[in-house]
């Protein structure tokens, strides 16, 4: 967390992986995240803010919108070992409008995908 700019206590650390960690690896899968912004936006008003927080993370220029770049240097950052080649068919999988970038509506869809049984591609 240090490495993003986030100063968080040890005790804080370990509540988010008790609260994220589903299957108990000791690792966030994105599946898991994504499963922990859900919960948090259909609960109450502060998912909103949390899954905004996230967004903020990933758009480093703050711009409004995630460009490979910027999710290839965050993933970088978090240990995942990926291609921008790899960053950009991630960001095409969920750019709903084909700009090339992922804005935070698109995020929002993506972190939420599978919690709402109406929709539709």
């Amino acid at each position: 967390m240090k490495a993003l700019g986030s100063e968080t206590s040890q005790e804080e650390l370990d509540q988010m992986m008790t609260e994220m960690d589903l299957d108990r690896d000791s690792y966030i899968s994105l599946e898991e995240f994504a499963e922990f912004c859900s919960k948090k936006v259909e609960g109450d008003e502060n998912g909103s803010q949390e899954l905004r927080d996230a967004f903020d993370m990933y758009d480093q220029d703050k711009n409004g919108f995630i460009s490979a770049n910027e999710l290839h240097l965050i993933l970088n950052r978090l240990g995942e070992h990926c291609s921008v080649q790899d960053c950009s068919k991630m960001i095409e999988s969920v750019d709903s409008n084909g700009d090339g970038y992922v804005s935070f509506d698109e995020f929002r869809k993506m972190m939420t995908k599978g919690k709402s049984s109406s929709s539709s591609s």
